[in-house]
């Protein structure tokens, strides 16, 4: 089953390039286009993610990579470093199926990445 054009649009739009052409997401995008408000409760999802993926003899190093990005805070007009991860097709797969489907946001992820899943090349 396909979903709409204009709801996997909402993950086409927030994927990545890295130099060598691999595509990747940002975690907080990520967790924007799922539909969850609090990084808390997104990364406890994420960390679920970690050990399904481990659980599959994958090294969650390779599909989680640990960064920061800079945030622009408009109330105050500056940035400021936050904890981030690139996450690659995988990792974000993991995430949509650990996330709760009762949101539409999730369930639309879910079949994004579940639909290109198989076209999955490995880690970042």
């Amino acid at each position: 089953m396909k979903i709409e054009n204009w709801e996997s649009k909402r993950f086409e739009d927030i994927k990545h390039l890295d130099n060598d052409g691999k595509e990747y997401w940002n975690a907080r995008e990520l967790q924007t286009a799922l539909g969850y408000t609090e990084w808390e409760c997104f990364f406890e999802t994420m960390e679920m993610a970690m050990i399904s993926c481990a659980a599959n003899d994958e090294d969650p190093k390779k599909h989680f990579a640990a960064g920061s990005c800079k945030i622009t805070d408009p109330a105050e007009g500056a940035q400021k470093e936050t904890e981030d991860y690139r996450l690659s097709r995988y990792a974000c797969h993991l995430v949509a199926l650990n996330s709760g489907p009762r949101r539409g946001p999730v369930a639309h992820g879910q079949m994004y990445f579940d639909d290109c899943v198989s076209e999955w090349e490995g880690s970042l």
